[in-house]
């Protein structure tokens, strides 16, 4: 993250982001919570003692990620029951109902009883959140985005730019090989970090990468990035 830098001391220009929001109703103490790849969060306090937890953002077209769509997502999922509820939005800016708890570690997800109310957590996205979704959204097909980002590494003559032809013919194959799939709305992000336990039931968090995909991804997804292996 880059920030100002002020008498040797190095000032994060999204904390006066965050404090000139107009959703606040007085003082307020902020604090630096995990960033993702693609965006910042704070968490928030106000004098009353409510918290929130606060995400900055830009539209990463390269990589797919549009910041009403994330927006959207976000508020299908508060409407359903799986996600925090989304107080205050402006473009790039989500404020949502901070929660106390805590994200869940890789070998958390493996385990049984946690895999089995994380299983049940995504059939409700998959099932559940499409009435509440409106207007324009994305879809998120992997195959596709292997494309894009082939031909953006091919632009930029990267140094594997001579392995493509090889990738992208195994792309296709695999995606002929996948055949034709049932679509729902998915998250397409299912890191443990987005996986958070209030102590008492499970949420999914970031949906800055949602769209029209097919389940499978998310199984997938939340296989490879939690170090399931086959036994």
């Amino acid at each position: 993250m880059h920030g100002l830098t002020m008498h040797g001391l190095t000032i994060d220009p999204g904390i006066a982001e965050v404090q000139s929001l107009p959703f606040w109703t007085g003082p307020i103490s902020i604090w630096p919570l995990t960033d993702g790849p693609d965006n910042r969060s704070y968490g928030v306090q106000q004098a009353d003692g409510q918290r929130f937890a606060v995400r900055l953002g830009r539209d990463r077209p390269q990589h797919g990620i549009m910041r009403f769509n994330e927006q959207e997502a976000a508020r299908a999922a508060a409407k359903s029951g799986i996600s925090p509820r989304i107080q205050y939005a402006q473009p790039g800016v989500l404020v949502s109902r901070m929660l106390p708890g805590r994200s869940l570690e890789a070998a958390e997800v493996r385990e049984p009883e946690n895999l089995a109310r994380i299983v049940a957590l995504l059939q409700h996205c998959h099932t559940g959140m499409a009435k509440f979704l409106t207007g324009p959204l994305l879809s998120y097909w992997v195959f596709h985005a292997n494309r894009s980002y082939a031909s953006a590494l091919e632009r930029a003559c990267n140094r594997m730019s001579d392995e493509l032809p090889r990738l992208l013919s195994l792309n296709d194959a695999l995606e002929r090989r996948v055949g034709k799939v049932e679509v729902a709305f998915t998250h397409n992000s299912l890191t443990a970090g987005n996986i958070f336990d209030d102590g008492a039931r499970l949420w999914l968090l970031d949906w800055e990468r949602a769209g029209f995909n097919t389940p499978i991804f998310d199984l997938s997804y939340l296989s490879a990035s939690n170090g399931f292996y086959p036994s």
